[in-house]
């Protein structure tokens, strides 16, 4: 992406790459970037924002359902012997992830964990009851923390 992408919302840039991907008759990429700008078009209408579009967060938690979505089919379609349908959906992943900020490391996510326990003060112990305030507290402090990765880390702890 260029450094214009920065300044410009998730869904213009989706945009913007869905016209890129149109003139470069990029059918592969045009059908993913439609079914992108199709899915935040709905979260728009659900949401009662059609007129003003979401913000990027929101669009953000749109692309990360859609990639979420694709990456079951993708484990769907591989324990099924079934490469090519596979393939397709890892590639939609890949167009997806370009949208995605980088994933945290394990490591980066532990630390964010047992800062929020900290900041609870649940340092004498936690137990499964605690999970949801300090997933609350994780993703407050980051909204790219990947959901299932701290919930393993929380289970270890506690």
């Amino acid at each position: 992406m260029s450094d214009s992408s920065t300044s410009m919302s998730l869904k213009d840039r989706v945009n913007a790459d869905l016209k890129s991907a149109m003139i470069a008759r990029d059918s592969e990429r045009v059908l993913v970037l439609k079914s992108l700008k199709s899915a935040i078009l709905y979260k728009e209408v659900e949401e009662g924002l059609r007129d003003t579009g979401l913000d990027d967060q929101a669009t953000l938690a749109v692309l990360k359902k859609e990639k979420k979505s694709r990456a079951d089919a993708h484990t769907l379609y591989t324990k099924a012997n079934d490469a090519t349908r596979a393939n397709q959906e890892a590639y939609q992943i890949e167009v997806i992830d370009a949208y995605l900020p980088d994933a945290l490391t394990e490591d980066q996510t532990r630390e964010l964990v047992e800062s929020a326990v900290s900041e609870l003060g649940l340092e004498g112990g936690i137990s499964m009851k605690d999970m949801g305030s300090i997933m609350g507290a994780v993703r407050a402090k980051n909204s790219a923390v990947e959901g299932g990765v701290v919930s393993k880390i929380i289970k270890e702890m506690a």
